[in-house]
This record gives C-alpha cells, sequence and structure tokens, in this order.
C-alpha cells in the first residue's frame, strides 16, 4: 500500500486525532487535497491557502483558486474530525446527527455572510495579489464551498443513506467523506501542491513546497512586500535551482523561477517577447 494512503488510513482510524490532525497531516501530503469546482485552468498557481480569514471570524480550513477564461473560483474547504458520525443510530429512521447537521450550517452560515453586502468583494480583495494585476482580475469571482466529514462505512449497504448524503450537494457546496479523498488520489494520482498561508494585509507566507514538480510563478509578478517564505521552503526553492537570491534583491524571475526577467530581456535581441519584456521591466522601474 501506498505510504501516504495508508499513513492517512491510520489517522482517521485513530480516535484520539482531531481535525488539527488531519489539517497537518494533509499540508504535508498536499496530493490528498481534493480539489472540487477546478475550472478550465486548473489549480491556480498549484497553490493551496491554509486557514484563509473568511471575515466575521470566519476561517476556512483551506481554500484555493481556479478560473477559466470567463470567471474565478474560490473554493473554500472545511475539514471536520473524522470519528464525527455522520446519521443517528436508528433502525426506523435515519436522520443525520447533530454534528453533521452543525458542520454544514457552518458552511452555510460561511455562504449566508458572503452573500451579505459586499463581502464577496472583500474577500476576493483578500486574495487578488494572487489573481495578479491584470484584467483577468476584474473577470466575475465566485465562491464555492466544500465540506469534508465522516467515513464511508457510515453508507455502505445503504441506499437511502447514500442518496440522502448526495442530496446534500449543490451547484455551489460539495460535500464528501474522508475516504474519498483515498479514492480520488489512487485514481488521479494529482501532484502535490504548494501550501500558502496568510501573511500581513494581503499578503501570503510560502509555508511548504514540493520537492518536484512544481513552477513557481508567484515570483515571476509577486516581491517580497507580498511574499514572505517559510526557511525551510526557501532551501527547497534553491535546491531545486529557483534564483531566490535574485528574487529578494528585487528582481521578478521568469516564469520557470531559473533566470531573472531583467537577465532575460538583455539576452534577447529582439520580437515580442522582448517587447512585452520591456513594458513589463518599464513599468515595475527596472528599466
Amino acid at each position: 500500500m501506498n505510504n501516504i494512503v495508508e499513513g492517512f488510513k491510520k489517522l482517521l482510524d485513530d480516535e484520539n486525532k482531531d481535525e488539527n490532525d488531519v489539517q497537518r497531516y494533509l499540508e504535508d501530503n498536499s496530493e490528498l487535497i481534493p480539489l472540487p469546482f477546478l475550472a478550465g485552468h486548473q489549480l491556480h498557481e498549484s497553490a493551496i491557502i491554509s486557514k484563509l480569514p473568511i471575515g466575521n471570524g470566519y476561517v476556512s480550513d483551506f481554500a484555493y483558486l481556479t478560473k477559466c477564461s470567463d470567471y474565478w473560483n474560490l473554493v473554500l474547504i472545511e475539514i471536520e474530525e473524522p470519528k464525527k458520525k455522520t446519521f443517528l443510530k436508528d433502525s426506523e429512521y435515519i436522520k443525520f446527527t447533530a454534528e453533521f447537521n452543525n458542520a454544514y450550517d457552518q458552511v452555510l452560515s460561511w455562504k449566508a455572510y458572503l452573500e451579505e453586502d459586499n463581502n464577496t468583494a472583500e474577500l476576493r480583495k483578500r486574495v487578488r495579489k494572487l489573481m495578479r494585476d491584470s484584467p483577468m482580475a476584474n473577470i466575475p469571482f465566485y465562491v464555492k464551498y466544500v465540506l469534508i466529514y465522516g467515513r464511508k462505512i457510515e453508507k455502505q449497504n445503504s441506499e437511502k443513506r447514500i442518496r440522502m448524503f448526495n442530496q446534500k450537494n449543490t451547484a455551489e457546496i460539495h460535500v464528501m467523506n474522508f475516504d474519498s479523498l483515498i479514492s480520488e488520489y489512487e485514481s488521479k494520482h494529482p501532484l502535490p501542491k504548494m501550501i500558502l498561508s496568510v501573511w500581513k494585509e494581503n499578503g501570503f507566507m510560502i509555508k511548504k513546497v514540493p520537492s518536484k514538480g512544481i513552477e513557481m510563478w508567484l515570483l515571476a509578478y509577486l516581491n517580497s512586500d507580498y511574499i514572505k517564505m517559510d526557511s525551510k521552503a526557501r532551501e527547497n526553492l534553491i535546491a531545486q535551482g529557483y534564483l531566490i537570491e535574485k528574487w529578494e534583491e528585487g528582481e521578478f524571475l521568469t516564469e520557470d523561477g531559473k533566470m531573472d526577467k531583467l537577465s532575460m530581456y538583455n539576452s534577447l535581441s529582439g520580437g515580442l517577447k522582448k517587447a512585452l519584456l520591456e513594458d513589463e521591466l518599464k513599468e515595475a522601474g527596472k528599466l
């Protein structure tokens, strides 16, 4: 059995573990983090945001951006303790537990809050730097919700329980159990993701970086005013050949992270790419 799956199953079966233990495990093994509501451009910047404040004291366990040419989705994920039960033990009537209803109501509370006044717009401002300051940052922006709750064993051999659980899914809310994370991982073999956390008013800390299989495009358009790095993440990126020292000196890196944009501009003899770089560097005050 895959070590990631084996470790996750052991964690889920341990009655002494809670949602914080699950959060840490998923951050360390980000391949397991599910990605419902993906748009055509897939996971934006290969990044998952840990503990994103929503407002009104609400905090999502995970969040991520995804877009197509017409809109953005910001997906907010709530995880609960794996040991919490989904259904009451009643042989005559099938009912959800109070704990499940409370968890689902928590997501509805997020949704209701963000739909009030201008709260969705305020949340958009919080993640806007990740969207780049370009016309693409101004296309429609929607919030979707994911609740990860319970174990599949509670639904096995009960068509009614399966139907009731599935009926909680809507166009904006996706409900899944923890075992679904394993089945999705085993069927799709997704790559690891970068883990960000919030930093300052509208900046982000690079908390964890996979040792391979990721492109650090953030460093092509955000400087140290908006991005900070955990020391281990910094060492990891340098080991992979990213010019972090150049970036720390104020240079924006190329999208593969292996050259600074000013050096690339000077290396080009002409053409559209050089013209585009010239405009970008002038706007940044580098030319």
